[in-house]
């Protein structure tokens, strides 16, 4: 039984620092590990998702809008990675 990072076996060995506050503080740092987890993920979806998106889109035009298309993939993928550069 596993609550916020504190076990079983370690709770009997650190009796004395199993506080509230201390429990608070495992607690927190275990949410922003998983946001952390989520946006890193997201951020590569976002990512998979452009560039499938610009390479379906040169398909569709038959190469006329290459450029521009890459461009702006590009764009999109620099403004994903500095949002989540960001957020972290």
């Amino acid at each position: 039984m596993i609550f916020c990072g504190f076990s079983k076996v370690r709770a009997r060995r650190q009796k004395a620092r199993r506080t509230p506050r201390n429990r608070r503080l495992v607690c927190r740092s275990c949410t922003f590990a998983i946001i952390r987890r989520r946006l890193i993920l997201g951020g590569l979806v976002l990512a998979l998702l452009v560039s499938a998106g610009a390479l379906r889109l040169d398909e569709a035009t038959h190469g006329y809008y290459s450029g521009r298309l890459f461009v702006l993939a590009v764009g999109f993928l620099t403004l994903i990675g500095s949002g989540i550069w960001w957020l972290m």
